[in-house]
């Protein structure tokens, strides 16, 4: 019986960590940028957006390497409206010569007819030939460039959760 007490109080400690962890986002809007030289996972783990200011026309070697333990996914679907980002995280990647932009708005903000309402903060980052965007769960993002190329990296929760 004291087992089954145990486990129980693991089980709802499991249950509200991974509730902190991927569903409770603070109201401030922070947009980190780096560098590939510079990058460190602790920015990733903050749950802000981050730029990655080099240019890389190839992101294999990236994914490769930061996500090897995840899954990935080609998003194909670049039907210019707002997404939610229902993977851990989501790579947008530049890949044309010129400047484009992304809009991103935060998880907390309220959408009407799949539309950020007029209160919301729409942020725009401009993304230089190459270079790419990370933003984390349940970010929202607009993209009407058919020239980004979106990649979703999940882990096992959120490929559970999108299986659903």
């Amino acid at each position: 019986m004291l087992f089954y007490k145990i486990f129980l109080a693991i089980f709802i400690l499991l249950i509200i960590s991974i509730i902190i962890i991927y569903h409770i986002h603070k109201n401030t809007i922070i947009i980190n940028q780096t560098t590939i030289d510079k990058f460190d996972f602790y920015l990733l783990y903050q749950k802000n957006p981050l730029v990655i200011s080099d240019h890389i026309p190839s992101l294999q070697l990236i994914l490769d390497s930061w996500f090897k333990y995840n899954f990935i996914y080609k998003d194909d679907n670049n039907i210019p409206k707002w997404k939610l980002n229902t993977a851990k995280y989501t790579l947008l990647h530049n890949n044309n010569e010129t400047n484009i932009e992304i809009h991103i708005c935060h998880p907390n903000i309220k959408l009407i007819n799949n539309i950020p309402t007029s209160e919301s903060k729409i942020i725009t980052i401009s993304l230089s030939s190459h270079q790419f965007i990370i933003l984390p769960y349940k970010w929202y993002y607009f993209n009407d460039n058919k020239n980004v190329t979106i990649f979703n990296i999940h882990d096992v929760y959120t490929k559970l959760l999108t299986t659903l």
